[in-house]
C-alpha cells in the first residue's frame, strides 16, 4: 500500500522509500497511517544546514508544525545515510503526533507539548521518564545479546540512537523507538529480537496515545 503524502516526504527528504505493505500489513504500517493522516498538516521544508531534521510546532489549525530537513544528511560511519534520513522524518512527525495526543496541562510550552505521555505535573514526567529509561536500557541489553544485531555496524547504530534517547527520555520514547523500527525494516533487520522487543514498545505507546495510562516497563 502506498501513502502519497509520506512517500512524497521521504522523496523529498533524500530517503529509501518505504516499504509497499499491502500483503503485509503490521503495527509498523498502523504507524505509517498515522503519520500520513497528519503529514498534509505539517509544512516540509528542505534546508541545507547539516541537521537531519527538526519540528517547529505552531498554532495553527491547518499548519500544527514545520519539519525542516537536510536532503543530504550524512551522518557516521556506523549509518546508512538513505534510511536514516527516512527514520529521521517520521522521527520528526511523531512529535508532531505526540503533541497532539496526550493529555497535559494547558498553556505549556512547544518543548513540555513534545512530552510523549500522559501528565499532569512534574512528579508524573519523572516517574514515567524512569520507566522510560528502564525500557530503553533494556532495549540495549537485548540488542547487546542479539546475535543478528551485535557484530553489525547496525549495532553502533542502535546504541547511539538509544542513547541519544536517554539524554531526554521525556520527549524521546516513541520518536526513537520509531526511528529504529524503520531504519531496521528498510534494511531487512526486521526478524530478530530486538525488532520485536522495541515494536512492543511501540505498541505500548500506540495504546496509551489511543486511551489513558502512564508509560509501563516492558
Amino acid at each position: 500500500m502506498r501513502r502519497i503524502a509520506l512517500d512524497r516526504v521521504v522523496h523529498d527528504a533524500g530517503g529509501e522509500e518505504l516499504p509497499d505493505d499491502t500483503n503485509e500489513y503490521d503495527h509498523l504500517s498502523q504507524i505509517f497511517d498515522e503519520c500520513n493522516a497528519i503529514a498534509p498538516h505539517i509544512l516540509f521544508t528542505p534546508n541545507h544546514d547539516g541537521n537531519a531534521a527538526q519540528t517547529t510546532l505552531r498554532e495553527g489549525e491547518r499548519e500544527y508544525a514545520e519539519i525542516t530537513f537536510d536532503p543530504g544528511y550524512s551522518i557516521d560511519k556506523f549509518t546508512a545515510d538513505v534510511y536514516f534520513r527516512t527514520a529521521c522524518v517520521l522521527h520528526e512527525i511523531m512529535h508532531v503526533i505526540v503533541s497532539r495526543k496526550y493529555h497535559r496541562p494547558a498553556n505549556l510550552s512547544p518543548e513540555d507539548r513534545l512530552i510523549n505521555f500522559h501528565f499532569g505535573n512534574d512528579a508524573d514526567v519523572r516517574r514515567q521518564s524512569a520507566n522510560v529509561v528502564a525500557n530503553f536500557e533494556k532495549a540495549i541489553r537485548i540488542a547487546d545479546s542479539d546475535p543478528k544485531v551485535r557484530d553489525r555496524p547496525l549495532h553502533d547504530h542502535l546504541f547511539g540512537r538509544l542513547e541519544y534517547g536517554l539524554v531526554t527520555p521525556h520527549v524521546h520514547n516513541e520518536t526513537v523507538v520509531l526511528d529504529l523500527l524503520v531504519y531496521m525494516k528498510l534494511q531487512g533487520f526486521d526478524k530478530n529480537a530486538t525488532y520485536m522487543y522495541l515494536t512492543s514498545l511501540s505498541e505500548e505507546a500506540m495504546e496509551r496515545r489511543a486511551m489513558a495510562g502512564e508509560v509501563r516497563r516492558v
